[in-house]
């Protein structure tokens, strides 16, 4: 599945740049590749455990930092009639 992730630490002031990139060190260290955009970070994984780990750990960390509160804003591609991953569908969209 490939996994859309956007995490906002809030009531750490206005550059959350260092949070962010904590996360994304979680979601790279645990599952190899991410694609980074200014929004969000997509990625995938096989499982709904998988990704409730990489949360977990994102959630931790967030914790470990001192960040008080976050919004996770997911979204979740799943199909099941062949297997895709994030080369095959920017491929399909590629002049």
């Amino acid at each position: 599945m490939i996994v859309e992730l956007a995490v906002l630490p809030s009531g750490v002031g206005a550059s959350v740049s260092r949070y962010v990139k904590e996360a994304v060190k979680i979601i790279k260290e645990s599952t190899g590749k991410v694609h980074n955009s200014p929004m969000c970070t997509v990625f995938e994984v096989s499982t709904f455990r998988q990704l409730s780990e990489i949360l977990e750990k994102i959630d931790k960390k967030m914790e470990e930092m001192g960040v008080p509160r976050e919004i996770f804003h997911i979204n979740i591609d799943i199909r099941r009639d062949k297997k895709i991953n994030m080369e095959y569908k920017l491929s399909r969209i590629k002049e």
